[in-house]
């Protein structure tokens, strides 16, 4: 299906944000920074080497880069709470529940989803592991807490988000979903989950160091705040000193910890930049991918994809081209393959 000359402009527009060495196919290890985000940060740097700005433009930029991710996974900004990464906002969770809970995971699981819950055994936290296509059937009455990673790292596996978070309202339970490998390529509508955590620096493609945690409403009360400070209050900069305390009252930001200033400045930058997931269901008919992309990594796709038409073999049959033309140790139909995540 042709894509309408505005989208080709668009996508033109969108690819000049990303300056790759080549083909940039492990957005999956670490996101490349659109060049907005990329010059964000220098500026960053480098007003803070000559003393020209305050923290209040960077506490602007967190505050920013809080609503820009809310949007993105559907949620208010109130509900949104700002940190330095999974295991510090897991840990939250993890310290928070009562002895003796049951922790439910997936088999496998990234170390900074699981690691949180299991510390705390030795006060009767009770874990249990499964495998992830077993999540949903292992839950009952007994299950405390749900956690899991929506796009495990070690498989590229999605969990049945939606057979979990039945399953777990039916018996009670709470869910954890760690969106690091997920949010923004996966859609996923984090207020149907009771704490959506990502990390910023994959398929968000921003600087490492800037984290996120969605909490419901309902569940805000159930986390203890162990790590206050002043920006866990409602107005950090009139709070800077002395008893009582006063923590945010009804917002996710009393869970907050004091953000990494010059990183929410590229973060803000890269919140801009993810227009680019707008057109994507015209980008996969075109290039016949079976699911959707990261920004980032759908230009490295039209890259390979631009290769795929230029090798004579391709053109007729790419299944049974063999061509190294991408790399010593890929034929194009194993590139083909792997990014369609399914061999």
């Amino acid at each position: 299906m042709p894509l309408r000359d505005s989208q080709t402009a668009e996508i033109a527009g969108i690819r000049d944000e990303w300056q790759p060495a080549g083909a940039y196919l492990n957005t999956a290890t670490y996101g490349l920074p659109p060049t907005s985000a990329h010059n964000a940060l220098l500026k960053a740097l480098d007003d803070w080497r000559t003393g020209r700005t305050s923290e209040e433009f960077w506490e602007e930029c967190t505050e920013r880069a809080r609503a820009a991710f809310g949007r993105l996974v559907g949620v208010k900004p109130g509900n949104v709470t700002v940190g330095a990464t999974v295991s510090e906002l897991i840990g939250l969770l993890a310290a928070s529940l009562p002895d003796e809970s049951v922790v439910l995971l997936a088999d496998g699981d990234f170390a900074s989803t699981i690691f949180p819950w299991t510390v705390h055994q030795d006060r009767g936290v009770v874990i249990k592991s499964v495998p992830l296509a077993s999540l949903s059937e292992a839950v009952d009455a007994g299950i405390t807490m749900v956690a899991f990673s929506h796009v495990q790292p070690a498989s590229g596996d999605v969990a049945d988000l939606d057979g979990i978070l039945a399953a777990a309202r039916h018996y009670g339970a709470l869910v954890c979903v760690d969106g690091t490998q997920a949010c923004g390529w996966l859609p996923t509508d984090a207020a149907a989950i009771d704490f959506y955590v990502c990390h910023a620096y994959k398929w968000l493609m921003s600087p490492r160091g800037t984290a996120f945690m969605s909490v419901s409403p309902g569940r805000l009360d159930r986390v203890r705040p162990l790590h206050a400070g002043w920006y866990a209050t409602a107005d950090p900069n009139n709070n800077l000193f002395g008893m009582p305390l006063r923590l945010a009252p009804a917002a996710a930001r009393r869970l907050d910890t004091s953000p990494a200033w010059f990183f929410m400045g590229g973060n803000r930058r890269c919140a801009g930049a993810r227009r680019a997931h707008r057109g994507f269901g015209d980008i996969q008919a075109r290039l016949g991918l079976g699911r959707p992309v990261s920004s980032s990594l759908m230009f490295a796709v039209r890259q390979v994809a631009d290769r795929f038409r230029r090798c004579p073999r391709c053109r007729t049959s790419s299944g049974a081209c063999r061509s190294t033309s991408v790399g010593a140790r890929w034929s194009c139909a194993r590139v083909v393959s792997r990014l369609q995540y399914g061999a």
